[in-house]
């Protein structure tokens, strides 16, 4: 039999030796690991941002033209509940398959009306608007001045040729839970 010694320097060379191929796995295994918690982490952080603080819209229709393209895509506030003038919204859509993106022009508790000469006039006062709209306004259902319930909002597409907004009596006002 061959019986071999081992000087003590030759057990600790060979114990460090094992000690750095363990150090070595282990950091490779704590960095696999760390790529794949950071890999999977990003995801659940956007998701959870868009499930409940934004979310995403793409215009289906040239109704907001000249502002937004068919096919344009709008990040929109889930939160926000405070709307006034001028403000575009996403509307959950009853009559259509998609959400809708529309212009609101007038808030709960405010008077409207489209004038037979085609102003928009909200509480007495002509409306100015600060956004580009193109087409031709029509009354519709504004053509009688009435004043808007606690939670409903009058909205116009930018393009004024697309009656799909509150001037429709299919549409109608734009109930506040409809928002999104």
């Amino acid at each position: 039999m061959n019986k071999q010694n081992f000087t003590l320097d030759e057990i600790e060379r060979q114990i460090e030796a094992l000690e750095q191929e363990n150090q070595s796995f282990f950091s490779l295994f704590a960095g696999f690991l760390k790529t794949i918690l950071q890999i999977a982490i990003l995801p659940a952080l956007v998701y959870l941002v868009f499930a409940f603080f934004l979310g995403i819209a793409q215009i289906s229709q040239d109704s907001m033209l000249p502002n937004f393209a068919e096919g344009d895509f709008v990040i929109f506030n889930r939160i926000e509940e405070n709307y006034s003038f001028g403000d575009v919204i996403v509307v959950q859509s009853v009559n259509e398959q998609n959400n809708v993106v529309k212009r609101i022009i007038a808030v709960p508790g405010d008077t409207i009306e489209i004038t037979s000469d085609l102003r928009i006039i909200v509480n007495g006062n002509e409306i100015r608007e600060t956004w580009q709209s193109t087409g031709t306004l029509s009354q519709g259902t504004a053509s009688l001045s009435f004043k808007l319930d606690e939670g409903e909002y009058f909205v116009l597409n930018d393009n004024r040729d697309d009656n799909n907004d509150s001037r429709n009596k299919k549409y109608g006002n734009i109930e506040q839970e409809n928002i999104l």
